[in-house]
């Protein structure tokens, strides 16, 4: 019987944060992690990171241990580290989906049923969460969605952010 994990490299430590994230740190989504304009960010005095839901997700684009490999060079080479997902974040969760209708417009697109939108929009909310829970400011792309959340002093465009 196969072993879980056991063929796949460990995650580099250099990439894990530890401890508490500082006052000046940006959380980037899926969509800006990887982005050429990151390092303006940290040219700003910004600390770049990402939530443990975004890596997941980069990490979902790519194929085999080398695609993982070159998923944790970029990271790495960027300077942005990855930061856990804790009861904290989850209690944010909680917090954001309380205000919003997952089944109606304009959170809906064209041609999605609800089950795809409640999860689309669950997704991002984790992702937000993950920000909120450290008061940091998300950088996204996703306008469309984000102008629908709750605290939007919260979350900025990369385009807002780094002009």
């Amino acid at each position: 019987m196969p072993v879980p994990l056991a063929d796949l490299p460990p995650v580099p430590p250099e990439l894990i944060h530890d401890g508490e994230v500082p006052e000046k740190s940006l959380f980037f989504d899926t969509n800006c992690a990887l982005h050429p304009d990151v390092p303006k960010a940290q040219q700003q005095g910004w600390r770049t990171l990402i939530s443990v839901i975004v890596y997941a997700e980069l990490t979902t684009r790519v194929k085999g241990k080398k695609g993982l490999n070159a998923i944790d060079a970029n990271l790495s080479d960027r300077r942005i580290q990855v930061v856990q997902f804790d009861a904290s974040s989850a209690r944010c969760f909680f917090d954001l989906c309380r205000p919003l209708r997952f089944d109606a417009p304009p959170l809906m697109r064209h041609n999605e049923d609800e089950r795809s939108c409640k999860d689309r929009l669950r997704f991002d909310l984790l992702v937000f969460a993950a920000a909120l829970r450290h008061r940091a400011t998300l950088v996204t792309d996703n306008v469309r969605d984000f102008t629908h959340f709750p605290y939007p002093q919260y979350w900025k465009t990369r385009a807002d952010l780094l002009p």
